[in-house]
């Protein structure tokens, strides 16, 4: 199992006979990131709060009970999967649409998740927050029912994708680990005059990849 070490506050505060827990929440969506945690009100880590640099330096949104979490549980082979369910939304929103429908904003991108501790009277942070869930967004299913609708987010570690097929052209590698760059040269190799005894010319970094693959998006 994953060591999950805790703040020394944050140990002692769970000898409480009431012990208010909240998640919080962080999403690399592209274009619209989400940050929020299941409590009332912001709540801002200043920079070098925690000692996490996943979450100091950001406002999370307070969403009370509208996001629902999974259970986060490990196997044989590390972290399961972790679900969120935000319900009562409407699919038909334009913005909420734009970005389940477009993978490339979503899929593979970094998640995590925190459970923190509240005090039973203040409701103020006790300790520090400490990771449950670390990985990618894997998938974002929905449901739509007289008008309302229900969107899940399926965070999946690191390890889920080693033995299956990711549907990904090697283009797109850079979307998965922006440092890698090692497609940025198959452009040139690709519409290069071969030459000997010359230095190389850097490679040019094509963004809109439409020209080399054509138009067909269903090759992979």
């Amino acid at each position: 199992m994953s060591n999950r070490p805790l703040d020394t506050a944050t140990a002692a505060a769970t000898d409480l006979p009431i012990l208010p827990l909240a998640t919080i929440i962080r999403l690399d969506i592209v274009g619209d990131p989400v940050y929020c945690w299941t409590g009332l009100g912001d709540l801002t880590f200043a920079p070098g709060a925690t000692g996490d640099t996943a979450l100091d330096g950001l406002t999370f949104v307070g969403t009370g009970t509208a996001v629902e979490i999974g259970n986060a549980t490990d196997g044989l082979g590390g972290s399961d999967a972790l679900e969120l369910s935000l319900a009562g939304v409407s699919i038909t929103d334009p913005i909420l649409r734009q970005v389940i429908y477009n993978h490339n904003r979503w899929q593979f991108k970094a998640a995590y998740v925190w459970m923190v501790l509240l005090d039973p009277v203040t409701y103020a942070v006790v300790g520090k927050p400490f990771r449950i869930k670390t990985g990618r967004i894997d998938q974002m299913p929905y449901d739509e029912d007289k008008g309302k609708g229900i969107v899940k987010c399926k965070i999946e570690g690191q390890q889920a994708y080693g033995k299956q097929p990711l549907l990904t052209r090697y283009s797109e590698q850079k979307d998965i680990n922006p440092n890698d760059i090692s497609q940025d040269y198959v452009y040139s190799l690709a519409n290069m005059t071969a030459s000997f005894g010359t230095v190389s010319a850097a490679p040019v970094i094509v963004t809109d990849n439409s020209d080399f693959y054509g138009d067909s998006r269903d090759f992979y």
